[in-house]
């Protein structure tokens, strides 16, 4: 377990950083979360996806004074929820013939079922921002 103020980056040469021997093991948001669920004292941050029965999830203000927010699905949706980001994906240029396709598929009902299913977790792209995703395919 990490002490307040300890250094998690060790330095092995200039510009090379490597994670401390007691940090290394808790790398990612799946080893955060395993690491949480065995320490009853343990925060941690990590992706809506990654949640287990083992650990709970915390609601949060956003500012002082403000309410809390649950995070849910629809509160990450509308973005209430003030500890979420979306999922970038960036390409260098226009998209041609099969990178169309993929950015296509991920854009698909489909593929919006599969990140949102119970088993996979994750929140899918609202139906607000759909229409401006699918327009730069074009």
């Amino acid at each position: 377990m990490l002490r307040p103020n300890v250094r998690v980056l060790q330095r092995t040469r200039i510009g090379e950083p490597r994670l401390r021997q007691e940090c290394a093991g808790n790398a990612g948001h799946v080893g955060r979360c395993q690491r949480c669920a065995k320490d009853k004292f343990a925060i941690g941050y990590g992706g809506i996806g990654y949640k287990t029965q083992d650990v709970k999830l915390l609601a949060v203000s956003g500012k002082t004074g403000e309410p809390a927010v649950a995070p849910t699905a629809e509160t990450v949706a509308q973005k209430k929820y003030p500890i979420s980001r979306a999922l970038q994906i960036y390409i260098p240029r226009k998209p041609k013939a099969h990178s169309k396709e993929y950015l296509a598929f991920i854009l698909s009902s489909e593929a919006r079922a599969i990140v949102g299913s119970e088993k996979v977790g994750f929140v899918p792209l609202p139906d607000g921002l759909l229409s401006n995703e699918l327009a730069k395919l074009k």
